[in-house]
């Protein structure tokens, strides 16, 4: 449990104005202390309380704000009349104790109150105010007095299991601010530390005119236990009983500008200070009435003011006169005479009151407080007020006005710094216009955003006499943000919102098989909308060949009471007389309090339901004021009278209301009303009702146009599994039920059995089977039409037939190789009909490798010609058909029939591929026998050989002339036919030439020796581009260099290459015969690791030594001085990186004379 301390500390700052000044809570302790009573019958005995029952909500519309009220100790029992969904925290007034010692003086039986049991037991949170109007500094002076109190409330608040600490100091001198400070953090500490989670706060003055009330340390303390967490501002009596001035003790905005002061100053002093969410904003149940010199505003005081509660002014009405309003200050007021005496008396009403709760919103703050709960007992004014503002179920109005903190006629003040967000309830467009904007340029701003926050695209920024003007959201919201500096405030500005409904449905519609279904298919659904579709829903119904209906055991129900199904619907014993007349399911026996007919229904499948049924209330009545009808659905239990656990909605015509109620374990409590849905007798009336299972919301729709919503803040979790009927003594027609599931915009439709969505089959070609519905509704409630899509549904084949073979009856033989004939019995369907026949032709059994499955219509008879069939096979016949569904019967198998043969002599005869083969080649020997079914071959030549296949292949290996034989077999005899064949088989070729010499010096002439084996023809290629196609040519080589030389050699069977790439010309003019060497000698020639050059030179010089390949690459051996005479180098072959070959080995002198010897290298 959680425990809140609130201390309420009033100071007024001024001495005379503290000398004179009295709290409302000081004045009315004290006054009622006087008169000594003990018990709430003693105090009940002084007022003249009202019971409100009938004005009791019983919506559950959570806070989202707090709403801490005082009971004083003498309002006794008004507690009853509370309507604690409203109520957060309620704090029993008052507590009070000696400043000397801590010690209580009077506690007005905390202990045992009646006020704080009750708020307990309905969960709310309980406080103990604890009073000290005077002797401040004895307590303050007192660190004993001060530790025992705390003790003796800790102490309290345990014995109550209560909340929390209110502490009403009032009229505490400047001189105790740090000493009060001190105070609550020390009160601050010890709770929070004897009971955790416990929450302390302080209520301060609405003008804290000295500074005493240092909210700032009080809230910030390093240790965090130490910290309060409320403040809670005393937000009345700016106009007090001593006032000079009538008006109100909670101005909206300032009556003058001689005095300054108001609730929105306030909360803007305070806010500047401490964060918000540690605000709560007090304010009255009560005004003041003054005798004042006249009736205009602003009107001298002659005397103190009486404070009048809410009540009372209510009570009293023919004495204040008419409600005067004054805009000024947003509050109303009545002006009256007594004899000649006028008088003022101000006092907010519900109107004035929901605009400070504005106030409230608009600043962001924690919540309210009220002085004092009870005042306005007998009226639930403030009540709805609080309601349509700090509940779950509050409401925007569509249009209104806002104003700077300055209101109508006052400037906007120091350090603003706030932001709201306008967005009416249903609205789907909003604009905003500015009537009037005046703001001091470049220090104070406004800016507005397109939606509910700061982070919403951002419309302008004004300043100055930058008017907004007229700004358009693009969406429903619109957020400004208001921020002044701390000098020249101006008149500020006054803007007026308006939004736009969307009105238009939604459009849904359904895709799905337009042709014959079969199967489980697919059906989308596309929902459109000129806002957002929040919901979408769907309904499967079939046909059973008699009634439309649906499987409940899928969520889905479809009645259209063509006859009361008894297998479905049930009733009760003395639930009323159900039938159905007409077409409509009728209630006829109005004597019955509760009727019930009840049906099985599985609401557990999806998060939302959509029950839609229509109603008619007919004229024969029991009673003029208890007619009534309505729907149960989610319930666990149908049997019942209330159904078990359940919901239930009721129509009730005498008083013109729709009725919401939750049943828990059979006890139904409403929930609750909607007032003005007229019910005339003898019109029809649709109804749709959407329940969704999982956050509890119920909205009614009725001739789909949105009527009411209620949402259990905790949904039942038993099962729904029945819905029901129910009426109140009135007779009532109920015209259809069909119940819908919340769906994707894609699902799977089951079909073809009892626990798939549809169960039936089309019960002839023409009529639909089954049905899907579509319907959606938007974010603003506006549902669509109901799209329909019709089904052919047909799961079942086509019976098999009976299959004849021939024409007539079955036969089982036939001498026509050419003709096949078969017939057969009709085939039925009965849900899409049939389309055509399909045949086949085998030659085993089920086989179609003669004739593929064919069309025969609507034929059952078949005759098939130009067939190559086999003697002595059984060949067999197959039939199947199609439905328009394209569903497939069983293949229905002839038992087969034989084709004979009558007795011919066979014919041998046969040809043969070809006699010209290549080496592997073979021949294939083509079989062109009549009549015959086996053969036998013979092959006479170097090697005999044999075959029975009907077409055999022969390999010869060598050229020769072959006696090929064939005999051929048949039921006539035998027949033989032989042929000589001379086969030629011709060798593979081989390419292989030799050369005189593989070197020369130009010009070179080879002689080429052609040394080929089974060639008929050549293709020479001598390297320089020349050719030849002689058997052994020669050729001459006018050009140096390297030549590769190949020949194709070639015959009937193919080619072969040989190539000879080491030719080399060379030409030796003026190179042996140097002048600069006597010799160059070489060895080993060929060499393989090392070899060894030598080399004689007549005169020195520059020289290069080095090997040259056919590329022309050189590969260096010296390069660089020589001087005459002798010179070697061993050159290693493989560290030079010399590959095999041919090379040159040239010295070559600096006027590039060369010397050549030829050298070969092998490895």
């Amino acid at each position: 449990m959680r425990h809140f301390i609130i201390l309420f500390l009033l100071f007024t700052g001024i001495a005379v104005y503290a000398q004179q000044y009295k709290s409302i809570h000081q004045i009315e302790s004290e006054y009622y202390n006087s008169f000594g009573f003990t018990n709430d019958s003693q105090w009940d005995s002084l007022f003249n309380f009202k019971s409100i029952p009938s004005v009791k909500s019983t919506q559950a519309c959570p806070l989202n704000k707090i709403v801490f009220g005082w009971n004083p100790y003498w309002q006794s029992t008004q507690y009853t009349n509370f309507q604690w969904e409203q109520l957060s925290d309620l704090c029993w007034f008052s507590y009070e104790f000696s400043t000397s010692t801590g010690n209580p003086t009077n506690t007005h039986s905390w202990s045992t109150a009646a006020a704080v049991t009750a708020a307990l037991n309905n969960g709310k949170r309980v406080h103990l105010c604890v009073t000290m109007f005077s002797d401040h500094a004895t307590f303050f002076g007192s660190s004993t007095a001060q530790n025992t109190l705390i003790s003796n409330l800790i102490a309290a608040l345990q014995q109550r299991n209560a909340h929390g600490i209110n502490i009403d100091f009032e009229s505490v001198p400047s001189a105790q601010k740090d000493n009060m400070t001190a105070f609550m953090k020390n009160l601050s500490h010890q709770v929070h530390t004897a009971i955790p989670g416990s929450l302390i706060s302080i209520c301060v003055p609405a003008v804290d005119w000295s500074g005493t009330f240092d909210v700032i340390n009080m809230t910030n303390d390093a240790t965090s236990t130490k910290n309060i967490d409320w403040i809670t501002i005393m937000g009345y009596d700016y106009y007090w009983d001593g006032s000079s001035q009538a008006g109100p003790c909670d101005p909206l905005y300032s009556l003058t500008t001689g005095y300054n002061y108001n609730l929105t100053k306030t909360l803007t002093y305070y806010l500047n200070k401490i964060p918000a969410s540690k605000i709560i904003l007090g304010l009255p149940y009560y005004g003041k009435d003054w005798p004042t010199e006249s009736s205009t505003v602003v009107s001298n005081t002659t005397d103190d003011a009486v404070s009048r509660t809410y009540k009372y002014v209510r009570d009293n009405a023919s004495t204040f006169g008419t409600k005067l309003w004054n805009n000024t200050t947003y509050t109303p007021y009545y002006t009256y005479q007594v004899s000649t005496q006028w008088h003022q008396c101000w006092i907010a009403d519900a109107y004035a009151y929901s605009r400070r709760l504005d106030l409230v919103n608009q600043r962001g703050v924690a919540g309210i407080g009220i002085w004092a709960l009870g005042y306005d007992d007998g009226y639930s004014d403030m009540w709805n007020t609080i309601k349509n503002k700090f509940s779950s179920c509050a409401t925007v109005n569509c249009s209104d006005t806002i104003y700077d903190m300055g209101g109508p006629d006052r400037n906007y003040y120091d350090y603003e710094n706030y932001t709201y967000t306008i967005q009416p309830t249903g609205a789907t467009g909003l604009s905003l216009n500015f009537s009037s904007f005046d703001v001091e340029a470049n220090y104070d701003t406004l800016w507005l955003y397109d939606g509910a926050n700061i982070s919403a695209p951002l419309i302008g920024s004004y300043t100055g006499t930058n008017s907004p003007g007229q700004v358009n959201a693009t969406g429903s919201a619109i957020t400004l943000r208001f921020k002044s500096d701390n000098a020249t405030n101006n008149t500020g500005w006054m803007a007026i919102w308006q939004c736009s409904v969307d009105n238009v449905p939604p459009v849904t519609a359904i895709t799905a098989p337009t042709d014959w279904v079969t199967d489980d298919f697919t059906a989308s659904f596309t929902d459109t909308d000129n806002g957002t579709v929040e919901k979408s829903y769907y309904q499967v119904l079939d046909y059973d060949g008699q009634y439309w209906g649906a499987n409940a055991n899928r969520g889905f129900f479809g009645d259209n009471f063509d006859v009361l199904n008894t297998s479905v619907w049930s009733v009760p014993a003395s639930s009323g007389t159900w039938s159905v007349v007409s077409g409509n399911l009728y209630q006829s026996d109005s004597t019955v309090n509760n009727t019930n007919i009840y049906a099985a229904l599985n609401q557990n499948l999806s998060n939302r339901y959509l029950y839609h049924f229509t109603a008619r209330l007919e004229s024969q009545a029991y009673s003029t004021n208890q007619r009534r009808y309505g729907f149960h659905f989610h319930c666990d239990t149908g049997n019942v009278p209330q159904r078990g656990n359940s919901y239930f909605v009721f129509f009730r015509q005498e008083l013109s209301r729709l009725e919401f109620y939750k049943v828990t374990n059979s006890n139904a409590v409403q929930t609750k009303i909607i007032e003005n849905v007229s019910i005339v007798v003898g019109q029809w009336y649709d109804i749709k009702v959407i329940h969704d299972r999982v956050t509890g919301k119920i909205d009614v729709y009725r001739d789909d146009d949105f009527i009411g919503t209620w949402t259990d803040p905790a949904p039942h979790a038993t099962p729904g599994d029945y819905v029901s009927f129910r009426t109140g003594h009135s007779k009532v027609s109920f015209g259809e039920l069909k119940v819908y599931r919340s769906r994707y915009p894609s699902l799977t439709i089951s079909i073809g059995n009892a626990s798939a969505d549809i169960r039936y089959q089309n019960p002839n070609p023409t009529t639909h089977g089954a049905k899907i519905k579509s319907i959606c509704n938007d974010a603003v409630g506006n549902l669509s039409a109901i799209a329909y899509h019709d089904l052919n549904i047909d799961w079942t084949a086509p019976n098999a037939v009976s299959v004849n073979d021939g024409a007539g009856s079955d036969a089982d033989e036939t001498y026509d190789n050419t003709t096949l004939s078969a017939n057969w019995t009709n085939a039925t369907d009965v849900n899409s009909g049939l389309a055509e026949y399909f045949y086949a032709i085998g030659s085993s059994y089920g086989g179609t490798d003669i004739i593929g499955w064919t069309s025969n219509g609507l034929n059952t008879t078949a005759t098939v010609n130009g067939l190559n069939l086999t003697y002595g096979e059984i060949y067999y016949i197959s039939v199947k058909s199609l439905n328009n569904a394209g569903l497939e019967s069983p293949v229905s198998i002839s038992d087969g029939i034989t084709v004979m043969q009558q007795a011919v002599t066979p014919v041998a005869d046969f040809t043969y591929s070809s006699e010209f083969l290549c080496d592997g080649d073979s021949i294939l020997f083509i079989n062109n026998s009549q009549y015959a079914d086996s053969y036998k071959w013979y092959f006479e030549s170097v090697v005999n050989d044999s075959s029975v296949a009907a077409n055999p292949v022969l390999y010869p290996a060598v050229s020769g002339n072959y006696n090929v034989t064939l005999i051929a077999n048949g039921m006539g005899g035998s027949d033989t036919v032989s042929q000589n064949i001379d086969i030629v088989v011709t060798p593979e070729v081989s390419s292989l030439f030799s050369v005189n010499n593989d070197s020369g010096q130009v010009p070179f002439t080879a002689l080429f020796t052609n040394n080929s084996v089974n060639a008929t023809s050549y293709q020479w290629n001598f390297g320089d581009g020349s050719t030849s196609s002689g058997m052994n040519p020669y050729h001459i080589y006018s050009d140096t260099g390297y030549f590769s030389v190949s020949l194709i050699a070639s015959n009937s069977c193919g080619t072969d290459t040989f190539v000879f790439d080491s030719l080399y010309v060379y030409d030796l003019t003026g190179i042996n015969s140097l002048s600069f060497t006597e010799g160059l000698i070489v060895y080993p020639n060929p060499a393989a690791d090392n070899i060894t050059i030598e080399l004689t030179l007549s005169s020195a010089g520059q020289f290069q030594l080095y090997f040259e390949n056919i590329l022309s690459q050189k590969i260096s051996v010296y390069s660089g001085e020589l001087t005459s005479g002798k010179h070697r180098f061993n050159v290693g072959i493989e560290s030079k990186n010399i590959s095999a070959g041919a090379y040159n080995l040239v010295l070559e002198n600096q006027e590039q004379e060369k010397k050549v010897v030829r050298v070969m290298i092998e490895k």
